[in-house]
């Protein structure tokens, strides 16, 4: 259960407004990065790590997570080929696009100052983006530790920017781990939950009974990270990812 001061960081009302896309960009064959404009003084109000309902081309509604900071004028959403392919792969400028929500409750607790650990897998870094970005613009100096899973070295697709702000925030550090490299690489390599397991139990992480913890992707991932986190003593309170409770 959320304590009173977090669930008053968490829009609560329902908001359905109309955007148009203005930018699509493809930094992978797999990958879809879609930013939506809206008319002026619109403002689609959400909490960092937030989702929201999607809906354009004639076709249901379906979850994407937020991946700018709640203050931009623009919506940024990743979204992977073969999640309603066909619908994403048509979204051109200028495409209508109905935005529903903000849903979720893995939002980033405002309230709390300490470390943040934070793994995502896929386009599970959309909310980590959103999290961490936020974070980081509010504090300067957050110790904040991000893993990145990814199948190859193309796959992390917002590598530039994670990279960015690491050269802004010399507390932030990201952590890209390769489950299917495809050629030598001096990155690590493996599962991002082996990479987490290991650096807990080398100590690796300092100060993990402070930490809140944030991450998304795909389920397995989400229920492992979990138990590694819960087994190395965060508290349940301090874990947030929607996936845990039927989300996403």
């Amino acid at each position: 259960m959320l304590a009173e001061c977090e669930v008053a960081e968490q829009p609560r009302r329902v908001q359905r407004l109309l955007y148009h896309v203005a930018e699509v960009i493809d930094p992978t064959s797999q990958i879809r990065l879609v930013r939506l404009s809206a008319p002026s003084g619109t403002m689609f109000r959400f909490a960092a790590g937030q989702y929201a309902l999607l809906s354009f081309g004639g076709h249901r509604a379906r979850p994407f997570s937020l991946a700018g900071r709640p203050q931009d004028r623009t919506l940024e959403f990743h979204m992977r080929h073969g999640v309603g392919e066909h619908a994403i792969t048509r979204l051109r400028p200028g495409d209508g696009v109905s935005v529903e929500g903000p849903f979720g409750d893995a939002f980033l607790r405002e309230p709390h100052s300490g470390p943040i650990i934070g793994v995502a897998g896929g386009t599970g870094m959309a909310p980590l983006l959103s999290i961490v970005a936020t974070a980081l613009a509010r504090d300067a100096d957050r110790d904040i530790r991000l893993y990145f899973g990814a199948r190859d070295e193309g796959d992390l697709y917002v590598a530039p920017r994670l990279h960015a702000l690491a050269e802004r925030h010399p507390r932030f550090r990201w952590i890209p781990v390769l489950s299917a490299a495809r050629e030598v690489t001096g990155l690590r390599t493996g599962m991002v939950t082996e990479a987490l397991a290991e650096d807990i139990a080398s100590g690796a992480i300092a100060r993990i009974a402070g930490c809140k913890a944030y991450f998304a992707g795909p389920r397995p991932m989400v229920t492992t990270v979990a138990a590694l986190l819960r087994d190395a003593g965060i508290n349940e309170s301090d874990i947030h990812a929607d996936g845990l409770s039927g989300g996403r």
